[in-house]
């Protein structure tokens, strides 16, 4: 059990110096049960566009034959951080917090 991640009354928290942890990005995900949409950054410094994206009940696609999982439709949610025309790399902490009273996914930088 990971022990970083903070459980409070209604809201779930993180601060992690990771851009690429799939098991925040689970963990952040927010849906209604038709959509939803993983808990990644919305920039990151490698394009990973198959763990990113819209997932819509309903539509699967097959894998492997006789294995079938949520297509991956494209992402409504992408940042880019230039300075000057050239791409920036993320180094400082990012906290992380799902109010799962409003579902609303915030991320903060320090």
């Amino acid at each position: 059990m990971r022990q970083d991640i903070i459980l409070k009354p209604w809201q779930i928290e993180l601060t992690t110096n990771s851009t690429n942890d799939s098991f925040e990005e689970s963990t952040f995900f927010t849906g209604n049960g038709r959509m939803g949409i993983r808990g990644y950054l919305p920039f990151w410094q490698e394009k990973r566009t198959f763990e990113t994206g819209l997932f819509v009940a309903g539509i699967f696609g097959e894998i492997k034959p006789g294995i079938t999982d949520f297509v991956n439709l494209p992402t409504p949610v992408w940042g880019n951080i230039e300075c000057d025309g050239h791409p920036i790399t993320l180094s400082s902490p990012v906290a992380s917090t799902l109010d799962m009273k409003t579902g609303v996914r915030s991320q903060s930088f320090f």
